[in-house]
């Protein structure tokens, strides 16, 4: 653990992730224990195989049909598309459930 510890002060030191906390995937994330990081590396794992990355791909292209958006074809894209659901879904929230009985 401390290993890791080191390792990650030295890349905050050079700068290794930008400091704009709503671009940084990482943020809120609680990695404390090496049960955690065992976890998180096993996770990151499952989804940089090739078969990760392909149920991502199925999923996005699902949930931009469902959107009627067009698909992804990057995961930039796919950012964007889950970029624009969650502003979509945030708003949604606001909104008393008397604005969707209204005739």
């Amino acid at each position: 653990m401390a290993r890791c510890a080191a390792a990650l002060t030295t890349a905050a030191e050079r700068h290794a992730w930008s400091e704009d906390v709503a671009a940084d995937p990482w943020f809120g994330a609680r990695v404390v224990t090496e049960e955690d990081a065992r976890e998180s590396h096993e996770l990151l794992d499952r989804l940089a195989s090739p078969e990760g990355v392909e149920r991502v791909e199925t999923v996005m292209r699902a949930l931009a049909s469902d959107a009627n958006l067009p698909a992804a074809q990057t995961p930039e894209g796919w950012g964007a598309i889950l970029d624009l659901t969650t502003d979509v879904r945030d708003t949604l929230d606001v909104f008393t459930p008397a604005v969707y009985s209204a005739p």
